[in-house]
């Protein structure tokens, strides 16, 4: 196949290249030492850049982007044994025996829930749904494709991928749909969770016009807890834990799990 050296120093190889799935093989030209990164993107027209290059390249980070063109949440059974051996192979071609993963919205979920069946090491979850069924979560941004997966996808929560991820951290706007999902995410304990009262749904934009996109992601995958938890609150982040964040999300009444909807009765 074709290579791209586009990416700010990264050697980009196409692996898979198909109309509603793309994997991208990122290596730098000077790789630092440390497992490969999978970084599953969030929804994007075919032929979009692969987010977080630049971090990860400045990182000089071995990387697989992954990338869904439709709304899967790379989560449909089908899908999952498509992308699965392909990670495998990248894997033992690394020689390595864990990955840290990372996402925005989507690719948040993907790099969360996959580590049900992936040994993940470290995560940076930027704006992650607990869930995108609409059964189990009543949420505004519902679609066709959403409603016809319910009830059948692999990974129909966060939760079982939440339970084998060692260590990382998960960031929240207050403002906007995803704040609907914060309290699901409220009895993760071993990864740090983190809501900015200030932000939205686009946390890496957020970090980004703040200079601390790449200082947060450098931190959260190298394991550096310290240094990432004081640069939350340099940024003013809450815990979402913290009294005052739990006092929000009360007087926004968004304090419990939504009781889901029928699925009979979405357009």
């Amino acid at each position: 196949m074709t290579t791209q050296n586009d990416f700010h120093a990264f050697n980009i190889e196409p692996i898979v290249d198909e109309p509603k799935l793309t994997i991208l093989r990122g290596v730098p030209a000077n790789p630092a030492p440390g497992p490969m990164v999978v970084s599953f993107g969030s929804w994007g027209p075919k032929g979009r850049p692969p987010e977080f290059r630049h971090a990860l390249a400045a990182m000089r980070r071995k990387t697989l982007f992954v990338l869904e063109h439709d709304f899967g949440y790379y989560s449909r059974p089908q899908r999952v044994d498509r992308i699965f051996p392909i990670i495998a192979e990248e894997m033992d071609r690394q020689k390595t025996e864990v990955v840290d993963t990372m996402g925005f919205s989507i690719g948040a979920f993907g790099a969360i829930s996959w580590a049900a069946i992936l040994p993940v090491r470290h995560t940076m979850a930027f704006a992650p749904r607990w869930s995108p069924d609409p059964a189990i979560v009543r949420d505004p941004r519902i679609r066709a494709e959403m409603v016809e997966n319910s009830g059948g996808l692999r990974f129909p929560t966060a939760k079982k991928g939440l339970e084998k991820i060692r260590g990382g951290m998960i960031l929240h706007g207050l403002n906007g749909p995803d704040r609907l999902h914060i309290p699901y995410f409220l009895r993760t304990f071993h990864l740090d969770h983190w809501v900015a009262p200030q932000g939205d749904q686009f946390m890496p934009a957020w970090l980004r016009k703040r200079h601390m996109l790449i200082p947060v992601i450098r931190a959260v995958l190298n394991g550096e807890r310290k240094v990432h938890n004081g640069l939350m609150k340099k940024l003013q982040a809450e815990r979402s834990r913290s009294l005052s964040m739990l006092y929000r999300l009360a007087h926004l009444r968004i304090t419990a799990p939504n009781p889901g909807i029928d699925k009979g009765g979405i357009a």
